[in-house]
């Protein structure tokens, strides 16, 4: 978290297999965020990799921001942000 900037920068979100698609993901994300809006923090940014959970991302509210074409191994890793809502 760099709430003097206003930005939450989620690092590593990771949900093991047996337990995707029970919205765990999902409340690990919104806990984050909203500890990051107490915080201060105005936006939220983090790091993906294509084949990942992008939709994932897209459907909590991220947008791609930016892409660095074949960082890991050839795969491309894409930079993608949100606005956090204030209370």
């Amino acid at each position: 978290m760099r709430p003097g900037i206003g930005l939450l920068c989620i690092d590593t979100l990771w949900v093991a297999e047996h337990l995707r698609h029970q919205d765990y993901g999902t409340k690990l994300l919104l806990a984050a965020e909203a500890e990051g809006i107490k915080q201060g923090c105005t936006h939220s940014q983090l790091e993906t990799l294509p084949f990942q959970a992008v939709e994932f991302y897209k459907k909590l509210g991220y947008v791609q921001i930016g892409k660095v074409e074949k960082l890991y191994g050839g795969h491309d890793a894409l930079y993608m942000r949100k606005k956090l809502s204030q209370p």
